[in-house]
């Protein structure tokens, strides 16, 4: 909670989320939300109070911008249709198609492979590769990772995030994919998901393709006529192979060059490999565009043997995720693995 509300602070943001999980299992380590409130201590208005006992991480998704990238990748190599050395022409920082908004990248970028693709973030690289997978295909791969599903955590008032329709269900169906739809949400536009949502799809990557449910209780006990207490099966679901286990070790290869390399360098973790991916969904409100995003990082540490998932989301900064989330996770993983008496893996 003091890693987060000092990144909130830094990057100048208004709210923020947090949510460390085990990868293998599936349970939560922590969560966080600023701002908050101590009843003890504080009397908000109703108003603020509203606003301030929301559990940000589980009920309130948002446009993940970036991070999305990962799962667009991933599902290229999976397929078979691309490798990491597959060449992308990234257009040079433009994308236009005619009759469609160009797409564009932060910098110009010309020729590079798949897995620069994503260490260097482009937009335009992974909505090529989106393109020649086509929607149906992004759409299976997004369902595989859980997105615009409910994870099951066990707390009030969870979103399932928004992932509207493959196609559409009638003439007047709005909530369903145009014909540009799988080119936006390849680069994490036109979805939305929770905190803990993309704690569980980092998970896949993390812990060799198994989806996981994100779960609180790890034990349930209730007492007999005799007054000795007797163990209650947890309604959890079993882990579910959803991606090979090759593709989920050679993502997890080019996401620890985002931290090496890429646009994830403040993401370094003192003695441990990371890896992860930034985020930075820009705000569009009230017609315009806001110079606010919704800045994140997810990552995993240790690489070869993750034992930890942190999901770090900054919204309304005017800084981007490698900036204003990266720190973050790097202070958290460093002392969750610290705490979980993981052995460094790498020089100091």
């Amino acid at each position: 909670e003091q890693f987060l509300a000092d990144g909130v602070k830094e990057a100048g943001a208004e709210s923020g989320s947090l949510t460390p999980i085990d990868p293998l299992t599936g349970e939560v380590l922590a969560l966080a939300n600023y701002p908050n409130f101590d009843p003890r201590n504080e009397r908000p208005t109703p108003e603020e109070a509203k606003a301030r006992r929301s559990n940000t991480a589980v009920q309130i998704p948002s446009e993940p911008g970036s991070v999305m990238k990962m799962i667009t990748v991933t599902m290229g190599l999976d397929s078979g249709e691309f490798t990491e050395t597959t060449p992308i022409f990234c257009e040079n920082g433009a994308f236009a198609r005619p009759g469609r908004r160009a797409i564009h990248d932060v910098h110009r970028m010309g020729a590079m492979d798949t897995a620069g693709v994503l260490i260097k973030s482009s937009n335009i690289g992974v909505a090529k590769i989106s393109i020649r997978m086509g929607p149906k295909v992004l759409y299976e791969y997004l369902k595989k990772f859980g997105i615009g599903d409910k994870t099951g955590i066990e707390l009030p008032a969870e979103s399932r995030g928004m992932l509207r329709h493959l196609e559409c269900r009638g003439p007047k169906d709005n909530y369903c994919w145009s014909p540009t739809s799988h080119e936006y949400i390849a680069f994490g536009h036109e979805v939305g998901a929770t905190s803990v949502q993309l704690a569980r799809a980092v998970a896949v990557i993390a812990n060799g393709g198994m989806i996981v449910q994100p779960h609180l209780i790890i034990k349930k006990t209730r007492p007999r006529t005799d007054g000795k207490l007797e163990e209650v099966a947890l309604d959890i679901r079993k882990p579910e192979r959803v991606l090979r286990a090759e593709t989920a070790f050679r993502i997890r290869r080019i996401m620890q060059q985002v931290v090496q390399e890429g646009t994830g360098r403040r993401a370094a973790v003192p003695g441990y490999s990371s890896g992860g991916k930034t985020g930075s969904a820009e705000i569009f409100e009230n017609g315009a565009w806001q110079n606010k995003h919704n800045s994140s990082f997810i990552g995993f540490a240790p690489v070869t043997d993750p034992r930890i998932v942190v999901v770090v989301t900054l919204n309304r900064t005017p800084k981007q995720g490698g900036i204003a989330s990266a720190p973050v996770f790097s202070k958290v993983a460093a002392t969750a693995l610290r705490v979980l008496q993981v052995p460094k893996d790498e020089p100091e």
